[in-house]
């Protein structure tokens, strides 16, 4: 296979991993969770953070520009913004203020893949999972044996 075809495959392979980035675009609302508790309760959360959490309704708005990613999180609690690019690592603080290393990819399935790796030992690892069905964002959360699952609906 020559240069001229393996850019061409390159090029084909980065346009679909675009069309795919850009099923998250927009902005959703959250309708309903799963076990979200028991995620956050693994997670080492307090029991009042945890009852804030399970009572807000959040807006996520999810946005990319050339390659930088933006997920923005509006609650009546706490507002939160996180950017990345896909496949580098970062540190940066989650919503709760724990500090952890993020690592975001985009697989060719369409999954968009967060690792989140402690930094301190009495923080846990995490993986987030987000996908788009239609209107709908599914979030999958994972650490140790507890899983979550948030759904969102598409509101923009």
């Amino acid at each position: 296979m020559g240069e001229h075809s393996i850019m061409q495959l390159k090029a084909a392979a980065d346009q679909q991993l675009n069309s795919l980035a850009q099923n998250f675009v927009g902005k959703w609302e959250l309708e309903k969770s799963e076990n979200f508790d028991a995620y956050l309760k693994e997670l080492g959360i307090n029991y009042f953070l945890r009852l804030l959490s399970r009572a807000i309704r959040n807006t996520l708005d999810i946005s990319l520009v050339n390659d930088q990613w933006r997920i923005k999180v509006f609650s009546t609690f706490k507002n939160y913004e996180i950017k990345f690019v896909l496949d580098k690592e970062f540190q940066s603080k989650t919503i709760d203020g724990r500090p952890y290393k993020f690592l975001f990819h985009l697989d060719e399935n369409g999954k968009l893949i967060e690792k989140e790796t402690k930094i301190r030992d009495t923080d846990k690892d995490s993986v987030i999972t987000r996908w788009v069905e239609g209107d709908q964002l599914i979030v999958l959360m994972e650490s140790g044996d507890v899983n979550a699952k948030r759904f969102y609906r598409r509101i923009k």
